[in-house]
């Protein structure tokens, strides 16, 4: 008889992605800042200004979408990770985001890691993903969950408060949440 490996604590009866931990899920820590990493985001390509330790896009001549104007228009990776950290801090606290968290592991280091190097290839910045985790499809990785129209929703409501407290330009940030809900409603299995 072999031996048998201990139960996991799990938020809910569905699949647990990593072990839980007994203390709070740590915000990834930006990248120190490179300016010279991404040209485009220095003098003379765009009017940048700094808030919150990020550059950040006042003017963008060059339409969200194309090259990777939408990944400086975030901040680039610092950008990113500070945009994914708000949107699991949301998460975490808005009532009725209780069943999609309920959907993640009780550590969520994992979980912001992957969204925020998913969100860098998605917006044309490094491929960071899968060098890391390996190729991904969106809606088969989440086939498994139970997502409907009010499951969507609430990620897509956690998003638009991330969002909102973003240094981005307004009208990305309105562009962004269109974007994304294309791939929530690919992820929705009911």
């Amino acid at each position: 008889m072999q031996p048998v490996a201990p139960p996991v604590k799990k938020r809910s009866n569905l699949p647990l992605f990593a072990p839980p931990r007994n203390k709070p899920n740590p915000p990834i820590a930006p990248p120190p800042p490179s300016p010279l990493r991404y040209p485009s985001m220095g003098p003379g390509n765009h009017q940048a200004t700094t808030t919150r330790g990020l550059n950040v896009t006042n003017s963008n001549p060059t339409p969200y979408g194309t090259g990777d104007s939408s990944f400086v228009a975030a901040g680039g990776e610092a950008g990113l990770i500070a945009l994914v950290n708000d949107f699991y801090d949301v998460m975490e606290t808005l009532p009725e985001a209780t069943t999609i968290l309920g959907m993640h592991p009780v550590d969520l280091t994992e979980s912001r890691d992957k969204l925020s190097l998913f969100l860098s290839g998605w917006l044309n910045g490094p491929n960071t993903f899968r060098p890391k985790y390996g190729r991904v499809s969106i809606p088969q990785a989440h086939s498994h969950l139970p997502i409907g129209e009010s499951e969507m929703e609430a990620w897509l409501r956690c998003m638009e408060i991330a969002l909102s407290r973003q240094p981005y330009a307004d009208d990305f940030k309105d562009y962004l949440l269109r974007q994304l809900r294309v791939p929530a409603n690919r992820c929705r299995t009911r």
